[in-house]
């Protein structure tokens, strides 16, 4: 049978069976079974008994089946009893007495129809009755029966042994005296089967008196003593009054002699299969089989078996009380082995020493692990920072891929062992901001306590290291800079050009960058480069460049652009692309004079199909597709050659697709110009399939797309260009003419609304519909909350300042007043939702923060924080009854009961204490718990049972739990209710999801709430009774529960749910009263045992109920 069917087995014996101190006392049953045939009886009883005078035969006849004669057996024990075995269908009977012989017949008795009975008493001459007996019952372990000497003393004398003898063969000496002169035997596994018992009296060798015989029968029939009266077979039967001690433990291995009994164990051996292992912690512990001595490995004993491999023997893990089924029992890092045998450390305790080190880091850091201040300088090890080099074990995956600013090095003075905690991850974060001032990934150090270090960054080759000269100071403008998720600051940067690294001192864990300060200054309109002498294509560090700052209007953010040219270099167009050259910096300027910061890309093109599939291509700015210098943006336009083409259409689709993928500024106004003198083909390398697909992905993107072509192809271009919002211009007319027709459009599409900067990790520069002004209800992102309240104020709440960085770039403090100011955000205004997480920054609780994406429309009376606030109050451990929220709550108190006021209490007795100990509690617990949960539920049992009795009162979740609960039918039925009263009030208000917030505050107004009382399938709490799987005795009820939707799409009215519900896991007085199936759970020596191990103030600090959480997603 597997263990699942036995754990069934044992849940449906408790259902049919009263457990009272632990004995269990079977229920008759009339149902004889589906057999073919029956075993009847005749019963003699006459006062005298003279049935069986004679030596009389008795024959029973079948008077349904043709009056076929069965001669009866005599049973060898009871004189007075026969039997036959006779067709189950067999029903109108006869019995009778013949002489010896079998002949003469003396008398009969017309027993008539017997029903479903099969017993007939005789109680006089031919007359009688029927009654039914089950005789397939036998003896079970645990049943206790009692030899009574209290009337006849005498069989004490001559130092007699006494003895119980069952009609199986079995024979064990009395030994427990539970008063004087009444001796209890409990039943053995080994005796299972035997349906008569007697006692008797006598030395090792010769039996002297016999008791009267005790059957199974008489057992069930509430009669479990034998009373002894006389020397031989002389008593009566009765009921004992009293009770053993179900804690009796007489060989002192943790099991009770009960127990033991139950088990088939010697209880007057520690060790009964002398296998080194104790026989309860081979139950407990191990999980071995007690009564076998190599049950785990053929031919190894068990205690020899290592069955975690961690080094130590299961005999070896008792000694040192840790966990022989776990190679880490305390989870500190170090396996149990090294803990006892290398470090002498404790293998039960993660921080042997409580210095605040776990034992695995002190022998990182080559602290002592046994001594909390190992340098004796008044600081605990837990406290002490240390100097340590970061393994890229640590980076996240990835990190240094396709990097060109890679972390080379990096070492920290930080407490504790930090690659056993710290995280190195790139950071991705809405803070980012425009990645083209950054020098590779940006990177977030956390989960570690630091308090200095340094980081090293190592640039790639193919990154072109620019030298400028700024007031007289020759810098490469690059900076460490360090953000704490408020504000950037500049370090003082070293910069190795043999080695091109870039190295910084830090303070503490944090975001750490290289800024491109200069880059970032001429994207933000900042800087004017007066010379050219940087090339483009080099890979090397470049010539020195002069740059002075611009007289910018500081109080405004200049509005940003982000314009490709996608210019065709086939043969035809020589001519265009001079005057392209000639007139783009006037094109430029003429931005600037309207405070447009642009950047610009370029992309040549011919035909693919002529030239070859890659001959389209960006024309890069070192390793960027952006310039933010337009005289380096003319000297690639300069280099563009002509050549090529064959046939007049050409590949236009190939370059306006390689235009659209480039990295565009995610808040800049975008645009492409396409300057072509000839038709497209729709061949590409991307698979797009016509120009009216290219022109829905630039609309999609919100892309503008001019086109300066020839005018006979207007036609042909018109919705690509109509469509997008741009325009269309002459090749062959006055090209500054053309050209500015489109910076007109540039400047209307740019300058059509406000331009500000968030605070980010460098300024995030955004544009919002309108000027931000208290009381607007502009919304630019559509979210439904007003700009001015994402961003909290009307005005700039902070300025990033140039000089901090030019001063780290060498110049004066003094040297420039230039600054941009910004806000400090509630949530980006031009960003429904900010920080990515699914839910819309008008629902989000935290928009900023992407790990909490939740809006709450739902919660119960009864909250997480209403246990909270009293999770450290004394008034748990007091005796009067807990109120939380206007109920009581004692299944959260503790320690509060004495054991008089626990004896007090129904199913509580004196007999739960007689010799119990704390250990004895915890196994009936942890019993209990095994035989109502199964699978990896059984586990979760296990550990809650663990987590309750560390005494921490900490919360626990578990993710089986969390799907255990999630997958129950009712969680199911409610999530279905909940989602039918969601859908309603969707429906009943628009789609307006915010109409739906709930107000703790106001929960009568709230909606979700007074829906879900109009549900049947919500207006109750869930509950989860599963006797079988382990959830009912892990949860059953739960005290609360929250809602929250992490994800909602307008469109569709499409949502998800968290849901968070919470219980506490402990038990009140009712919990011992309350009934399953008529019986209370009091007769359950678990449920005793758990309420015990809670409520006793013996127990005070050792054991605390605790809060479970369990969340799950729909």
């Amino acid at each position: 049978m597997t263990k699942e069917k036995k754990k069934i087995l044992s849940l449906l014996i408790v259902l049919m069976m009263i457990v009272t101190n632990l004995n269990l006392i079977a229920y008759a049953s009339n149902d004889t079974g589906a057999t073919d045939t029956v075993k009847i009886y005749f019963k003699d009883l006459t006062d005298s008994k003279w049935v069986a005078n004679d030596n009389a035969t008795m024959c029973l006849i079948d008077n349904t089946h043709n009056h076929v004669v069965y001669n009866m057996t005599k049973d060898s024990e009871e004189a007075d009893l026969w039997y036959a075995e006779v067709p189950e269908s067999a029903y109108n009977i006869t019995f009778n007495r013949y002489d010896k012989d079998g002949v003469t017949q003396w008398n009969s008795w017309s027993a008539g129809g017997r029903d479903n009975n099969n017993v007939y008493a005789a109680d006089g001459a031919e007359y009688g009755h029927w009654y039914y007996v089950d005789d397939t019952k036998t003896f079970s372990a645990g049943d206790i029966v009692y030899l009574d000497l209290r009337s006849f003393d005498k069989w004490k004398k001559d130092s007699a042994i006494f003895y119980v003898e069952f009609d199986n063969g079995n024979t064990h000496v009395l030994d427990y005296e539970v008063e004087e002169n009444v001796f209890a035997y409990i039943v053995t596994k080994n005796d299972e089967g035997a349906k008569k018992l007697s006692f008797y009296r006598g030395n090792e060798t010769d039996k002297w008196n016999s008791s009267i015989k005790l059957t199974i029968n008489d057992y069930n029939n509430d009669l479990d003593l034998v009373k002894v009266t006389g020397w031989n077979k002389k008593g009566s039967l009765g009921k004992y009054e009293g009770s053993i001690s179900y804690y009796r433990d007489s060989d002192g291995d943790g099991l009770s002699d009960y127990r033991e009994a139950i088990l088939g164990t010697d209880k007057n051996k520690r060790d009964t299969d002398e296998d080194g292992l104790s026989d309860y912690d081979e139950l407990v512990y191990v999980g071995s089989d007690p009564l076998v001595y190599d049950s785990l490995v053929s031919g190894i004993a068990d205690g020899d078996v290592d069955i975690d491999e961690d080094g130590l023997t299961n005999a070896e893990e008792m000694e040192y009380s840790s966990n022989p089924k776990k190679a880490d029992s305390d989870n500190d890092g170090l396996n149990d082995y090294d803990e006892v045998k290398v470090y002498n450390t404790n293998p039960k305790k993660a921080d042997s020493d409580n210095d605040g080190l776990v034992d695995i880091e002190e022998i990182d850091l080559s602290t002592n692990p046994n001594i909390p201040d190992t340098d004796e300088n008044g600081i605990l090890d837990g406290d002490e920072y240390f100097v340590q080099e970061v393994s890229e074990e640590r980076y996240s995956e990835g990190l240094n891929d396709e990097n060109i600013a890679t972390l080379n090095y990096l070492k920290v003075s930080a407490k504790g062992s930090v690659n056993r905690h710290i995280n190195v991850s790139e950071y991705t974060g809405e803070m980012l901001g425009d990645t083209r001032a950054f020098v590779g990934k940006v990177v977030e150090i956390s989960d570690s306590d630091i308090n200095g270090g340094t980081i090293e960054f190592k640039i790639d080759e193919s990154y072109t290291v620019n030298n400028y000269v700024l007031g007289g100071v020759e810098t490469n403008g690059l900076l460490i800079c360090y953000n704490n998720g408020e504000e950037t600051v500049p370090l003082e940067t070293v910069y190795d050009s043999e080695t091109r690294t870039m190295r910084a001192e830090i303070t503490s864990a944090g975001i750490y960058f290289i800024f491109d300060v200069i880059r970032f200054m001429e994207s933000s309109g900042l800087t004017t480069i007066n010379d050219t002498s940087v090339d483009a294509s080099s890979v090397a560090d470049s010539a020195v460049t002069e740059i002075t700052l611009d007289d910018a209007d500081s109080d405004e953010i200049n509005a940003q652009a982000d314009i490709v040219f996608v210019i065709d270099t086939t043969g035809s167009m020589g001519s265009p692309i001079s005057n392209v050259k000639n007139n783009i910096i006037g094109f430029v300027d003429e931005l600037k004079e309207d405070n447009i910061t642009a950047n610009y890309a370029l992309v040549d093109y011919r035909d693919i199909t002529c030239d070859g599939r890659n001959y389209t291509n960006v024309v890069k700015n070192g390793i960027f597709n952006f310039y933010s210098n337009p005289e380096s943006f003319k000297s690639a336009i300069s280099s563009l050659k002509v050549n090529g083409g064959g046939d007049r259409p050409e590949t236009a689709i190939d370059g306006l697709e390689m235009a659209r993928r480039l990295d565009f500024r995610k808040n800049s106004q975008k645009f492409v110009i396409l300057v072509t003198d000839a038709d497209y083909k729709v061949d590409n390398n991307y698979g797009i399939a016509s120009m009216e697909e290219m022109k829905n992905l630039f609309i999609d993107d919100e892309i503008n797309v001019s086109v300066i072509s020839r005018t006979s192809y207007q036609t042909l271009y018109s919705g690509l260009y109509g469509e997008t919002g741009g325009i269309f211009a002459d090749i062959y007319g006055n090209f500054r003419l053309q050209l500015s027709s489109i910076a007109e459009l540039i400047k209307s599409r740019t300058n059509d609304g406000y331009w500000i900067a968030l605070n980010g990790l460098i300024p995030n520069v955004i544009k919002l519909d309108a000027k931000p002004e208290f009381g607007s209800d502009v919304d630019t992102d559509g979210d439904t909350v007003s700009d001015v309240d994402e961003l909290g104020s009307a005005n700039p709440t902070k300025m990033f300042k140039v000089n901090a960085f030019l001063h780290y770039l060498g110049l004066p403090e003094d040297y420039s007043e230039e600054y941009l100011p910004m806000y400090d955000y509630i949530s980006n205004p031009v960003e429904k939702n900010t920080d990515g997480d699914g839910l819309d920054d008008s629902l989000d609780n935290a928009p900023r923060n992407s790990s909490i994406h939740s809006f709450l429309i739902y919660e119960t009376p009864d909250t997480y924080a209403d246990l909270n606030a009293v999770r450290n109050s004394d008034v748990r451990t007091k005796s009067e009854a807990l109120e939380i929220n206007g109920h009581t709550q004692n299944d959260y108190k503790y320690a509060d009961k004495t054991k008089t006021e626990l004896c007090d209490m129904d199913w509580i007795s004196w007999m739960d204490f007689a010799g119990v100990r704390k250990e004895d509690y915890l196994y009936s617990f942890k019993d209990l718990v095994t035989d109502f949960s199964m699978g990896d539920m059984e586990d979760t049992a296990l550990n809650m049972v663990d987590h309750f009795m560390d005494g921490t009162g900490t919360d626990y979740s578990d993710a089986t739990l969390n799907a255990e609960v999630e997958n129950h039918e009712n969680s199911v039925s409610y999530d279905e209710g909940v989602k039918e009263c969601i859908n309603d009030l969707l429906a009943e208000n628009g789609g307006n999801m915010k109409a739906l917030k709930y107000d703790a505050s106001n929960r009568d107004a709230s909606l979700m709430p007074a829906k879900m009382r109009t549900n049947p399938k919500t207006d109750h709490n869930p509950s989860y009774n599963d006797k079988f799987s382990g959830l009912g005795i892990c949860v059953d009820g739960i005290y609360g529960l929250k809602i929250e939707v992490t994800a909602f799409n307008s469109e569709d009215n499409s949502y998800e749910l968290h849901y968070t519900l919470y219980d506490i896991y402990g038990l009140d007085e009712t919990d011992i009263t309350d009934k399953m199936y008529g019986i209370p759970f009091g007769v359950l020596a678990g449920f005793r045992s758990w309420y015990i191990l809670q409520h006793f103030d013996e127990y005070a600090g050792d054991v605390k109920p605790f809060i479970t959480c369990m969340e799950f997603d729909k």
